[in-house]
Protein backbone atom coordinates (compact mmCIF):
# COMPACT_ATOMS: atom_id res chain seq x y z
CA UNK A 1 0.00 0.00 0.00
CA UNK A 2 2.90 2.80 0.91
CA UNK A 3 4.67 1.66 -2.10
CA UNK A 4 1.76 1.87 -4.32
CA UNK A 5 0.67 5.76 -2.44
CA UNK A 6 4.14 7.08 -2.30
CA UNK A 7 5.75 5.79 -4.91
CA UNK A 8 3.00 4.93 -7.67
CA UNK A 9 1.03 7.72 -6.73
CA UNK A 10 -1.93 5.97 -6.31
CA UNK A 11 -5.17 6.40 -3.68
CA UNK A 12 -5.62 3.67 -1.15
CA UNK A 13 -9.11 5.11 0.06
CA UNK A 14 -9.66 3.42 -3.54
CA UNK A 15 -11.46 0.38 -3.44
CA UNK A 16 -10.10 -0.73 -7.02
CA UNK A 17 -7.03 0.47 -6.03
CA UNK A 18 -7.18 -2.22 -2.98
CA UNK A 19 -8.37 -4.83 -4.83
CA UNK A 20 -5.27 -4.77 -7.42
CA UNK A 21 -3.16 -4.50 -4.69
CA UNK A 22 -4.84 -7.57 -3.34
CA UNK A 23 -4.26 -9.69 -6.24
CA UNK A 24 -0.56 -9.06 -6.24
CA UNK A 25 -0.76 -10.82 -3.20
CA UNK A 26 -2.88 -13.72 -4.26
CA UNK A 27 -5.79 -13.25 -2.02
CA UNK A 28 -8.75 -14.53 -2.65
CA UNK A 29 -10.40 -11.59 -4.43
CA UNK A 30 -13.69 -12.52 -4.26
CA UNK A 31 -13.65 -12.39 -0.46
CA UNK A 32 -11.02 -9.68 -0.11
CA UNK A 33 -13.98 -7.82 -2.08
CA UNK A 34 -16.97 -9.07 0.43
CA UNK A 35 -14.86 -8.22 2.98
CA UNK A 36 -13.12 -4.97 1.99
CA UNK A 37 -16.57 -3.05 2.96
CA UNK A 38 -18.62 -5.37 5.01
CA UNK A 39 -19.90 -3.96 8.46
CA UNK A 40 -17.35 -5.92 10.57
CA UNK A 41 -14.50 -3.91 8.62
CA UNK A 42 -15.80 -0.72 8.85
CA UNK A 43 -16.14 -1.11 12.46
CA UNK A 44 -12.77 -2.25 13.12
CA UNK A 45 -12.06 1.26 11.44
CA UNK A 46 -14.16 3.12 13.27
CA UNK A 47 -12.57 1.73 16.49
CA UNK A 48 -9.08 2.53 14.94
CA UNK A 49 -10.10 5.77 14.13
CA UNK A 50 -11.48 6.91 17.69
CA UNK A 51 -8.26 5.22 19.16
CA UNK A 52 -6.38 7.49 17.06
CA UNK A 53 -8.68 10.31 18.38
CA UNK A 54 -8.35 10.08 22.23
CA UNK A 55 -4.34 9.79 21.45
CA UNK A 56 -4.56 12.91 19.62
CA UNK A 57 -2.87 11.02 16.39
CA UNK A 58 -3.98 12.16 13.26
CA UNK A 59 -1.51 11.15 10.69
CA UNK A 60 -0.08 8.37 8.75
CA UNK A 61 2.30 6.70 9.92
CA UNK A 62 2.14 7.29 13.55
CA UNK A 63 4.11 5.76 15.91
CA UNK A 64 2.95 5.85 20.00
CA UNK A 65 4.21 4.93 23.24
CA UNK A 66 1.98 4.03 25.71
CA UNK A 67 3.19 3.23 29.21
CA UNK A 68 1.84 2.54 32.22
CA UNK A 69 0.97 6.13 33.12
CA UNK A 70 0.79 7.60 29.56
CA UNK A 71 0.26 7.74 26.13
CA UNK A 72 3.44 9.70 24.05
CA UNK A 73 3.13 10.67 20.70
CA UNK A 74 6.46 10.06 18.68
CA UNK A 75 7.35 11.99 16.17
CA UNK A 76 8.81 9.61 12.99
CA UNK A 77 11.91 11.14 11.17
CA UNK A 78 13.30 8.44 8.55
CA UNK A 79 16.72 10.31 8.29
CA UNK A 80 17.02 10.63 12.08
CA UNK A 81 17.09 7.33 14.02
CA UNK A 82 17.99 8.63 17.27
CA UNK A 83 15.62 11.06 17.69
CA UNK A 84 13.21 8.64 17.27
CA UNK A 85 15.33 5.98 19.73
CA UNK A 86 15.83 9.58 22.28
CA UNK A 87 11.81 9.80 22.47
CA UNK A 88 11.51 6.81 23.67
CA UNK A 89 14.07 6.42 26.03
CA UNK A 90 13.39 9.83 27.67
Amino acid sequence: IQQAYYLDAKNPSEDDVLISLAKTLDLDIKQFTQDLNSEPTQQLLSNDIALMQSMGVSSFPSLVLQTTNRIKSITIDYNNPKLILNQIIT
